[in-house]
């Protein structure tokens, strides 16, 4: 992992891995807002870990009747499906992540539902079903995805401020740990 973060480095120099613009002031609305989305964040996050569980019981379930190769058939069929209705349902998310942060995009109400709803089955699909990786990143994505909701539903547009609280909040709730997700999403 060293190596290939600084063979990355060396390549594409140091980037960080979403962008968002500045906030430059916080007041009680924005807290208020925040301990609100915090809590839907934890709803969210454990509705994210039980879906994650349920399909992990499915995946054994394939693997025991079909083995690996029913398993990454199912998967695969799964995600392209997934994939063909919405793109932008699959895949690491960082690019989405900007997109709702920099408001480069505009996303409707029903977009950003369908969005946080695929993106949920595909984490939990290519997780279960073959593939290899975490729930760190997926939990980041799901959060500004969440973010992106309250905030066009509270306020009728996107605010980054809230998309980078519900980040930290999915994080949090899903890996069951406080502080280090506010630092690691401040750092990214």
């Amino acid at each position: 992992a060293t190596l290939s973060y600084i063979v990355a480095v060396l390549i594409g120099g140091v980037v960080p891995i979403f962008y968002a613009p500045t906030i430059l002031s916080v007041g009680l609305k924005e807290v208020l807002h925040s301990i609100i989305l915090g809590a839907i964040c934890g709803l969210y996050s454990a509705l994210f870990v039980r879906l994650y569980n349920l399909a992990d019981g499915l995946g054994k379930r394939a693997m025991a009747r079909g083995g690996f190769g029913l398993l990454l058939l199912l998967g695969g069929l799964t995600l392209g499906a997934i994939g063909f209705f919405s793109l932008q349902s699959i895949g690491v998310g960082y690019g989405l992540v900007s997109n709702l942060t920099l408001n480069t995009q505009h996303y409707s109400l029903t977009a950003l539902l369908t969005l946080t709803i695929l993106r949920l089955f595909s984490t939990t699909v290519f997780l279960n079903f073959g593939g290899s990786g975490g729930l760190l990143t997926p939990s980041v994505v799901e959060g500004a995805l969440i973010g992106a909701l309250y905030s066009l539903i509270v306020f009728q547009t996107i605010e980054p401020i809230y998309i980078v609280v519900a980040m930290a909040a999915m994080l949090s709730g899903s890996h069951k740990i406080y502080l280090a997700p506010a630092a690691f999403i401040a750092e990214t």
